[in-house]
């Protein structure tokens, strides 16, 4: 099931930070190797483009390489180059090397810059493409890929591509399922976003923190009674609740 837009109904893909309606004209997320099999003349030449720069991305010259990225929105078609400059991020991002931080950062702040000067759907196209593979990530249980993916996903929202309600969302869709991956990626979500969600909408920070107390109350409650009747219990999931109650004591 496609975790994200099944259950999110893109709020953010039909409607932009400002509230004005953004169709979406994003390609599924389809790996380079097999990609530049069927890519035609006009996208490879952007793919090796866009590639240049971004492998030259960092936080001090944000400002430098955007410029340059710009020109090749101005250039060529912008719906081309927002598919391409995504898949070349959701590709770095689930390599899950050690500056996997670092890139989530700086690929957050370059769409939101791109989000904000271009006349492009760069916003919504990364969103998606970043939530699909996301999906695939956390239904084949690849926790580097998932942690680094949410991890953009947090990254678009701290820099104003999406609202805070898409992350609130995911992270009750975690307390759902509550599994020891959905536990972990909803203290990655919530320690990212946190902030976020208490400064736009406090009461989606309120709800989320009643289901944690709902959640590891009924937990513990359950892994009492297995102790009380010698069956084995799930130290991963007990763990994972032990975390949880600590951090929202601090939101």
């Amino acid at each position: 099931s496609n975790l994200v837009k099944e259950n999110l109904k893109n709020p953010i893909l039909n409607s932009s930070i400002y509230g004005n309606q953004s169709q979406s004209t994003s390609k599924k997320y389809i790996p380079p190797h097999l990609r530049k099999q069927t890519a035609s003349t006009e996208e490879l030449k952007i793919m090796r483009q866009i590639r240049g720069l971004v492998n030259k991305l960092s936080p001090e010259n944000l400002t430098v390489i955007a410029d340059n990225i710009q020109k090749v929105f101005y250039e060529n078609n912008a719906n081309l180059v927002s598919n391409v400059l995504s898949d070349i991020m959701v590709q770095d991002i689930t390599k899950g090397t050690s500056d996997q931080p670092l890139l989530v950062a700086v690929y957050g702040a370059l769409v939101g810059l791109m989000h904000r000067r271009t006349d492009s759907d760069i916003g919504a196209i990364a969103l998606e493409k970043a939530a699909e593979a996301f999906d695939e990530a956390k239904q084949k249980v690849e926790k580097k890929k998932a942690i680094g993916l949410l991890s953009l996903l947090c990254a678009f929202c701290s820099f104003k591509v999406v609202k805070a309600n898409l992350i609130a969302d995911l992270l009750k869709l975690f307390l759902e399922n509550f599994t020891p991956q959905d536990i972990e990626l909803f203290l990655v979500g919530l320690k990212a976003c946190g902030v976020s969600i208490r400064s736009q909408d406090p009461a989606q920070l309120k709800s989320i923190i009643s289901m944690v107390q709902i959640k590891t109350n009924s937990t513990l409650l359950a892994a009492q009674n297995k102790t009380n009747e010698n069956e084995s219990t799930n130290t991963e999931t007990e763990e994972g609740v032990f975390n949880l109650e600590n951090r929202v004591k601090f939101m």
